[in-house]
């Protein structure tokens, strides 16, 4: 990974959970987790089968599945979990 370039877009997800009006460190440990794994090595992956960038030997086969394998946390991160049981009392 271009450590640089990884960083740098890691600290956008920092910076918009600092900028949110309730931190939570839990939603930005997730985010930089889902964004390195999609970013940072499935997009590596996929420029390993564009013209060998990096130079690796790793089989055409093991980058096109890490490549998708590693696509989809951003997805399974961000689906919506069960609503949130209400607060406070209710008033008819």
């Amino acid at each position: 990974l271009h450590a640089p370039y990884t960083l740098w877009h890691l600290s956008y997800v920092a910076v918009g959970a600092a900028l949110a009006p309730r931190f939570h460190l839990d939603r930005l440990l997730w985010g930089i987790a889902a964004f390195f794994l999609a970013m940072g090595v499935a997009a590596h992956a996929l420029d390993e089968l564009r013209g060998r960038p990096l130079g690796t030997r790793i089989p055409s086969a093991a980058l096109g599945i890490t490549s998708v394998v590693r696509s989809r946390p951003p997805f399974d991160v961000s689906a919506p979990g069960p609503p949130a049981p209400p607060r406070g009392p209710r008033t008819r």
